[in-house]
């Protein structure tokens, strides 16, 4: 009988280390999992907290927990928030006319409660020369953007839209850009602006050539300058209401996601203060007008952000930096990964990276806007929403503007077709919340 409770004893001391191994394994292969979603989009590199506690509970019990533990009350963020000068007050208006106003960018950045981008319509790149511009903009599958989107986008609450442009494949030999294409640009620009919204337009998805890469880096740089002053030039005309983005992304040749060194971070400086001086040369409204410079690859990781550094600019406090933020990527960006949101750590860890970047544009004295967030369509939708919320509650308490990475797929939330809204819930947390 004592042989027999010693072999119980021995078997259950036996499952109990495979179990622990089965788990540290299990933890070990999301961790590595979460860092390679770090990497690629670089991200801080710290996991975003498992939720372990409700793996196990059936979909209205996981929907009811993650809508229950995503709330604060507002002693509680007073609390967890202390080191964050609260937004009061409310907005400040300027009067908007047909000149540029003598304004901040501070200021400027006031006026806008949210923005929202439309990705994926002007970005591709690679279709050649024989296609036309209707061909380019429905490239990735959507619909040509008409007025009616951007009305959907003012009738849901947007103030301001972000327009991620590619240029690359009209700049003609004489080395201007196709009248074209800056003509559906400009058609686009004019609905946002005329409809009293803010418009940034920017270069994106030009790494063809567009890189830090050491390699023919000075004629890179004129030519990003050269694209910059016809892109100004063309349109000089427009009010402050519109603003220009250097670049969506700087990155080394090949589209390298890998860290930068230190000659890629200076050189993502040089193509930001070539592009300010290019605008600046312009003259006119574009002597004034509030441009944004991003960081390299619009990273926010520690050694991109010390490696950052404000232009020099002839016109004053007219400068705006801009990062992306897509954290924790398992939630944000993995289709297969976490889904539920809203636990103490969740908060902890997304309060400690939008406060860093606060904290280091701060330092700068340069305001901030994120100019991609959001998470892909999951299932999800009150984690989606508890996350949206403490994620603006956080940034706007930093004063940070941020903008919807909406793609027309995967993060859409106006449908592009019939311009109905896909998640109702949502963009009505996003607008009350940055308010």
């Amino acid at each position: 009988m004592k042989n027999y409770y010693k072999i119980l004893v021995v078997l259950l001391c036996a499952a109990i280390v495979i179990s622990v191994s089965a788990c540290s394994d299990y933890d070990n292969k999301e961790s590595a999992k979460q860092v390679t979603f770090n990497t690629l989009f670089k991200q801080p590199s710290t996991p975003a907290p498992h939720t372990k506690a409700t793996a196990n509970l059936s979909p209205s019990e996981q929907s009811t927990t993650a809508e229950t533990t995503a709330e604060l009350t507002s002693a509680q963020t007073q609390d967890e928030n202390a080191n964050i000068p609260e937004r009061t007050g409310k907005r400040i208006y300027y009067d908007q006319n047909a000149d540029m106003r003598n304004i901040t960018s501070k200021q400027l950045l006031q006026e806008i409660n949210i923005g929202i981008n439309i990705g994926n319509s002007f970005d591709f790149r690679g279709l050649g020369a024989d296609k036309s511009i209707e061909e380019y903009e429905t490239a990735y599958g959507n619909p040509v953007v008409t007025q009616e989107l951007i009305e959907a986008y003012y009738k849901a609450g947007f103030k301001a839209v972000r327009i991620p442009v590619s240029w690359t494949d009209h700049i003609e030999s004489n080395g201007k850009i196709n009248s074209d294409w800056i003509d559906e640009i400009r058609k686009v620009v004019g609905y946002i602006v005329d409809r009293n919204m803010y418009c940034i337009i920017n270069s994106e998805n030009d790494q063809s050539w567009l890189t830090t890469s050491e390699k023919n880096f000075e004629k890179t740089k004129q030519k990003f300058s050269a694209m910059w002053s016809d892109i100004a030039t063309n349109f000089n005309d427009f009010n402050d209401r519109l603003l220009f983005e250097s670049a969506g992304e700087i990155l080394k040749k090949g589209n390298d996601y890998s860290d930068p060194s230190k000659t890629d971070l200076n050189n993502a400086n040089k193509l930001n203060e070539a592009f300010v001086k290019a605008v600046r040369k312009t003259g006119k409204n574009n002597a004034k007008r509030h441009l944004i410079v991003t960081t390299y690859g619009s990273f926010i990781d520690e050694n991109t952000l010390s490696g950052f550094k404000v232009p020099k600019d002839t016109a004053k406090n007219r400068l705006i930096a801009k990062v992306n933020t897509f954290v924790p990527s398992s939630f944000c960006l993995d289709e297969s990964g976490k889904t539920l949101w809203g636990t103490k750590e969740d908060k902890q860890y997304l309060y400690e990276v939008l406060t860093g970047v606060y904290n280091k544009f701060k330092s700068l004295n340069i305001p901030l806007i994120i100019g991609e967030f959001g998470i892909i369509n999951k299932g999800n939708e009150s984690s989606k929403i508890a996350y949206s919320k403490y994620f603006l509650e956080v940034a706007y308490n930093c004063y940070i503007n941020c903008f919807w990475y909406d793609d027309g797929k995967d993060f859409c939330l106006i449908n592009r077709t019939d311009y109905s809204q896909k998640h109702k819930n949502l963009i009505k947390a996003l607008i009350k919340s940055a308010k």
